[in-house]
Parts: structure tokens; C-alpha cells; sequence
């Protein structure tokens, strides 16, 4: 049996709606567009019609290494030899999930119609492989439709693969899958249109770059990133103001100085106030060289802080940059230890490559100095980091404005750290809301691609064609 996953695009087949093409034609050219499952639903046929078009689309599925199913019926799915039966609210009143299962076995698929939460949790309990849930738009067929309003919920709740039906077309698509759906079935969106194959092509492609979306999850020291805003904890006013500002941007890495962590108190440890979710990464600022950095990172990881260290060594009082040699020393006796090594730095490609080496999980290079709010100076040198190093490139320091965020991800960073500029802004909480959009606007123009620059100008319309009296 195939296995039911994510991102599937699942066509139900009907010669009613094929324009005068057979079943076994509309599944070709289905297959040919990336349809990953196919299922034949044919009312008005006799029986051993029916039959006879599941073997042929059956043998045909099996060829192309696509889920073949048969609407309504176990028995022909099985003489057919079709990976399995979807069964309607109706027809189980003839076959039960259970007697389905009996006359197909364990290795087949079963799938079930629901139009309610009622009868999605039901489905929930029954031995059944995948939910199909709807109609979510107007269908020709159906007096109702559900909405998109309730897809989060559904999601939530299911303990099976969903797969959202009804009225599903490219003009609606996005508003599914904003709300999280992953599987999609089609019915006239595709048979309908007189090229099945690019019009099923362009449902997947779609569902492909949802996916490429979605797997765009940030791995550091074996732990996935799904918030690419790293907060720094200094300055805030008040615990309580810290706290409600983590609780608002919902960061997944946060910063502390060890200086500040008092594990012997109950009431102003700051660990208390950082929602439990969050990697806790301690610091080591204060350190002016290599020996002093690692006491602290291992003073950090003795009383309980994890592993993860942001390895800080600063000589320099004036402008506090940091010294980058006593920063490699340090990273490679830390990575020795066992430490989640990320090096804040000076943007510079030869000792970022050589932290690398000593084994730096993440290369933090400054924007500009702390707590300047100055934005990324240091632009080129990072942008040319990002493009040689192979680690996450996270740049820490500097970042005064949530623009200054959204740039240094538009150039490809993998995250950003920010603290000064959202714990002394008039209003924290927003301003980290507004940092946490301003970093998923940039990673997704990253990914999007950004068009390149250009010195002339180009038209954006037509320079032809003019009206002529």
C-alpha cells in the first residue's frame, strides 16, 4: 500500500464532467500533471463496467506508482485490485468501516467522507487511513458548503491525513492553504479544463511550493527553528514587561546574560519569566578573553541552563566589538565539550570560516555595534558571508528598526537577534510583534527571490500600441 502523506494532490474522476474524454485518458494526462492519487467515481455505469474501468485504471495507477481508488464499493476495489475504497456518509450504511476492512484486508486504503467536526471525530476512532473533509466552497452537487473558517480546527483535531473537497480551483487554493490544509482533492477544476495536464501541473506546483514553505524549518544543534527571531532579555524595564513581550513575538531561541540568572531565588530568577518553550541560550557576556568565556559557559551548563551558548568575548569598551581570536579560541574548546557554539563576532570571512571548523553550530557577525540601533553597516561583509558559509548566519547586534530585520533576511540570513531596539521602544510587546513580521517578510522575499537592481529604467507596460488619431 502507498502511503497517504502530506502535500497530496488527490483527483476524483468522472466522465460526466470529462468533455468526451474517457475515464482512462483523464487519468493519464492527470498522472502526467503530478496527480498523486486518483479516484474513480462513476454513477451511471452497470457493474461490470465498472469493473472493467477499475482494472484498466487500476493497472494504470500501478504503472505510474499513483493511489488508485474506488468510490462507494470494497468489492471492487478488491477485484480490481485498486489500493483501496472511499466510502460517503450513504454508503456506509451498506458497508461499515469494519466490513470494508474485512473484504479488503490490512494492507488496503480507506477513506471516509465527513462534513461535520461530529463526524470527523467520529471518523477519528474508526479504522480508516485518511478524512476527507467538505465541501469547503459551492459545489454543483451539494445545497451547502462549509467554509475555510473551520480548517485550523479540523486540523487540530484529526488523527488521520485530511484531504479538504469541494469547490477547490486555483482562484480559491491560497485561502485553504493559508489556513494550513496540505492535501487537496479536485474534481471539475482539473477534469474540466481542456489542458488537464497543465491545469493539474499548476495544482501541484502549488501544493510543492506550500511544502517547500513548510519544510523551511531552521536547525541548529539538532533542534528545529520555527521562529527565526532570536530575542536578547537585557534592558527591558521589568520582568513582567519581558515576559509579556516573549509571550507576544512567541520567540524560539532567547538570549540571557549569566550574570543575571539567579538560580538560587524564586521569585526574580529571570528563567522564571521565559515561557518554557524557549531554548534558553546563555551568554558570556562580560568575558574579555577565551578563559573567562568558557568558566561562564560552564557555569552556565552546571546550573541547569542547557548547552547552548552564545560565546561573547569583548575587550573593546568603547565600541564593544568583539575580539574575534579570543572568540575562536574559546568556540573550540566549547564545541570540545560539548557545547551548541554560537560565536558573536566581527563580520569576517576567514575567521568565520575557521569557527566553522572548530565546529560553530551558527556564525552570529555584528550589524553594528550593540545597542546602537544603527541597522546592518555591515552589509556587504555579511551578505558575502552568507553566500560562503555554510552554517546559519544569525546577525546579532545593531538592529534598530523591524526594516533593518526584514534586509538582513532578504539577503538570506537564517535568523536575526534583536534587543535594544524592541526593550526601550514606547510600546515593547508591538514593537517585537512588528520585528517577528518584518523577519517572516523577509525570509519569504528571500525565498520568493528578489529581482535584481537595475541603473536604467525598464517599462512595466508596453511602449507600443498608442492610440492614433
Amino acid at each position: 500500500m502507498s502511503k497517504i502523506c502530506d502535500y497530496n494532490l488527490y483527483l476524483v474522476i468522472s466522465e460526466e464532467y470529462g468533455l468526451g474524454r474517457s475515464a482512462v485518458e483523464i487519468a493519464k494526462f492527470a498522472i502526467s500533471g503530478g496527480v498523486d492519487i486518483i479516484q474513480m467515481r462513476e454513477k451511471s455505469k452497470a457493474r461490470d463496467e465498472l469493473v472493467k474501468l477499475a482494472c484498466e485504471l487500476s493497472n494504470l495507477c500501478e504503472e505510474k506508482r499513483v493511489i488508485f481508488i474506488v468510490n462507494d464499493d470494497p468489492l471492487i476495489a478488491k477485484e480490481s485490485g485498486a489500493s483501496g475504497v472511499h466510502l460517503g456518509q450513504e454508503d456506509m450504511l451498506k458497508y461499515s468501516i469494519t466490513r470494508a476492512r474485512n473484504i479488503l484486508g490490512k494492507g488496503k486504503i480507506i477513506g471516509v467522507s465527513t462534513h461535520s467536526l461530529a463526524q470527523l471525530n467520529r471518523a477519528n476512532e474508526e479504522d480508516v487511513d485518511y478524512i476527507a473533509y467538505g465541501p469547503i466552497f459551492p459545489t454543483k452537487t451539494k445545497e451547502y458548503f462549509l467554509g475555510a473558517k473551520d480548517i485550523k480546527e479540523v486540523l487540530r483535531i484529526a488523527k488521520k491525513p485530511v484531504f479538504f473537497i469541494g469547490g477547490i480551483n486555483l482562484s480559491n487554493l491560497d485561502e485553504i492553504l493559508k489556513e494550513g490544509a496540505k492535501n487537496i482533492t479536485v474534481i471539475r477544476g482539473i477534469i474540466q479544463a481542456e489542458d488537464i495536464i497543465g491545469r493539474a501541473r499548476s495544482f501541484k506546483d502549488r501544493l510543492i511550493r506550500e511544502k517547500d514553505k513548510m519544510d523551511d524549518i531552521l536547525t541548529i544543534g539538532g533542534r528545529e527553528i520555527n521562529n527565526r527571531l532570536f530575542i536578547g532579555t537585557g534592558k527591558f524595564s521589568s520582568y513582567e514587561l519581558m515576559r509579556n513581550v516573549l509571550e507576544c513575538a512567541e520567540p524560539d531561541v532567547v538570549t540571557v546574560a549569566l550574570r543575571r540568572v539567579d538560580f538560587g531565588s524564586k521569585t526574580e530568577n529571570i528563567l522564571g519569566y521565559v515561557p518554557k518553550k524557549c531554548i534558553i541560550m546563555p551568554n558570556t557576556s562580560g568575558a574579555r578573553n577565551a578563559r573567562e568565556a568558557v568558566r561562564i559557559a560552564r557555569l552556565a551548563k552546571a546550573s541547569g541552563a542547557g548547552n547552548w551558548i552564545k560565546i561573547e568575548v569583548i575587550q573593546d569598551n568603547k565600541y564593544l566589538l568583539p575580539d574575534n581570536i579570543e572568540t575562536l579560541k574559546a568556540t573550540e574548546i566549547l564545541v570540545k565539550e560539548g557545547f551548541v557554539a554560537l560565536p558573536y563576532m566581527s563580520p569576517d570571512l576567514s575567521i568565520a570560516k575557521r569557527l566553522v571548523d572548530a565546529g560553530a553550530a551558527a556564525i552570529m557577525p555584528l550589524g553594528s555595534p550593540i545597542g546602537s540601533n544603527r541597522g546592518i553597516k555591515t552589509r556587504e561583509l555579511v551578505d558575502i558571508m552568507v553566500q560562503e558559509i555554510k552554517v546559519p548566519i544569525i546577525v546579532d547586534a545593531g538592529l534598530g528598526r523591524p526594516s533593518d530585520a526584514c534586509e538582513c533576511m532578504e539577503i538570506g540570513c537564517a535568523a536575526v537577534l534583536v534587543n535594544t531596539a524592541i526593550a526601550i521602544a514606547n510600546d515593547p510587546a508591538n514593537m517585537a510583534k512588528a520585528f517577528k513580521e518584518a523577519v517572516i517578510a523577509g525570509r519569504r522575499a528571500y525565498l520568493a527571490g528578489l529581482s535584481s537592481t537595475r541603473i536604467c529604467a525598464t517599462p512595466s507596460s508596453p511602449l507600443t500600441g498608442f492610440l492614433r488619431t
